[in-house]
């Protein structure tokens, strides 16, 4: 009988040490408590689920908005008179330099440059050729990258040798919104003319001609 009760005594207080009450932590964890005051985890993190990604798509817009109602043009401006490695052959330096007028124009939307170039020889296609339609004409960004423009129509010549005097003149293809961004974040530092005989390169000190005036046709 003295058997049976420290038996019955020892299984009352092991299942009394074995009492226990589950819990939820702040955190999320599950513990389980115990009658005693001690504690441990039931599992150790409760797994949290990895947020789907978002995926954006970047609507495909032109950044720049262009008024197709409008036909204006800006005023020529006289912009570089520098040296032609065509005409300093000839001519030298002083007198071998190449004139260049440009503007920007807007026609129901579609935005060019216009371009003259002026040389003070009466026979300015000996030396350089034409400029037809889709002569490369490119314009070197301060970064190192490049915007090529195309010749939208054969040039006009204007020839005056009494005068010593040629002018190429012509307009570029309608500017794509890409070429737009590129001319008018960051100034240029030289343009790349791809005559019939010989391509020139123009260096010119940075200049932002296309951000002051390709914004104004818009």
């Amino acid at each position: 009988m003295r058997r049976l009760f420290v038996l019955v005594s020892l299984i009352f207080f092991t299942q009394l040490s074995f009492a226990q009450v589950r819990a939820t932590t702040e955190t999320g964890n599950k513990v389980i408590l115990f009658d005693n005051g001690t504690w441990k985890y039931e599992e150790k993190t409760v797994t949290q689920e990895t947020p789907a990604l978002t995926v954006v798509t970047i609507p495909s817009v032109p950044s720049v908005a262009v008024d197709s109602t409008r036909e204006i043009e800006t005023k020529p401006v006289s912009y570089l008179r520098l040296p032609s490695p065509i005409l300093e052959r000839y001519f030298g330096e002083e007198k071998g330099r190449i004139h260049c007028r440009l503007s920007c124009s807007n026609h129901l939307g579609d935005i060019q440059v216009n371009y003259s170039w002026e040389m003070p020889v009466g026979d300015g296609q000996r030396y350089f050729g034409s400029f037809k339609a889709g002569s490369k004409l490119t314009v070197h960004l301060l970064d190192g990258k490049k915007v090529e423009l195309f010749a939208g129509e054969d040039s006009n010549v204007d020839a005056r040798p009494k005068y010593n005097f040629t002018a190429i003149a012509g307009t570029t293809q309608p500017l794509s919104t890409a070429q737009i961004d590129a001319l008018i974040v960051q100034p240029f530092r030289k343009l790349e003319v791809e005559w019939k005989k010989k391509t020139e390169v123009y260096e010119i000190e940075a200049s932002d001609y296309f951000m002051e005036n390709l914004p104004l046709v818009f």
